[in-house]
C-alpha cells in the first residue's frame, strides 16, 4: 500500500489523479469511530482487507478532522513511533494480525472497481478506538493515562 501524509490514500492513476481521503462518518458514545476508507489490492477481497487495515492505521497514527465528535487525535502521538515499534506494528497488521479485532466492515457504501491487475474499494468501517487504545496501553506503545 502506498501511504501519503495527512490521512490521504493514493489509488492507481487509472481511477483518479487526486488522493482520496479517509472520512469520518461518526463517533459513538461507546468509543467506536465510523470511517469511510479507500484502498487497493490485487483482488477486491484484498482491497477490502487493506481498507480495514487503513482504517485502524488511521485511528492509530492520524488525526481525524470533522464536525463534533469526529474531531479525534491519533492514539499514538509519539514522533516516529511506527518506526520505533516497527516489529510490533508489522505483527499487528499482518494477514491474521490483531488489527482485525478492532475493526468491522459495516457493508454500507461499499464501492468496488478496478482494472485487470488492480482492484480498489471504498468501504465503511467501524473502529473500536476505546478497545484499541487499551490494547496499545497494555502493550506499552502509549503511556497509561
Amino acid at each position: 500500500m502506498t501511504f501519503t501524509g495527512c490521512g490521504k490514500k493514493v489509488v492507481p492513476s487509472i481511477y483518479s489523479q487526486a488522493p482520496i481521503e479517509t472520512t469520518c462518518l461518526g463517533m459513538s458514545p461507546t468509543g467506536v469511530q465510523t470511517l469511510k476508507v479507500w484502498a487497493s489490492g490485487a483482488s477486491v477481497s484484498k482491497a477490502v482487507e487493506n481498507a480495514k487495515k487503513e482504517a485502524v492505521r488511521h485511528v492509530i497514527f492520524k488525526n481525524t478532522y470533522g464536525a463534533g465528535a469526529c474531531e479525534q487525535h491519533a492514539l499514538v502521538t509519539e514522533a516516529n513511533a511506527e518506526e520505533k515499534y516497527e516489529q510490533y506494528f508489522t505483527d499487528f497488521f499482518e494477514k491474521k494480525g490483531d488489527y482485525r479485532k478492532f475493526c468491522k466492515e459495516t457493508g454500507a457504501d461499499k464501492v468496488k472497481f478496478g482494472g485487470e491487475d488492480r482492484k480498489a474499494a471504498a468501504i465503511v468501517v467501524d473502529v473500536n478506538r476505546k478497545a484499541l487504545k487499551k490494547k496499545l496501553m497494555d502493550d506499552g506503545i502509549i503511556k497509561k493515562q
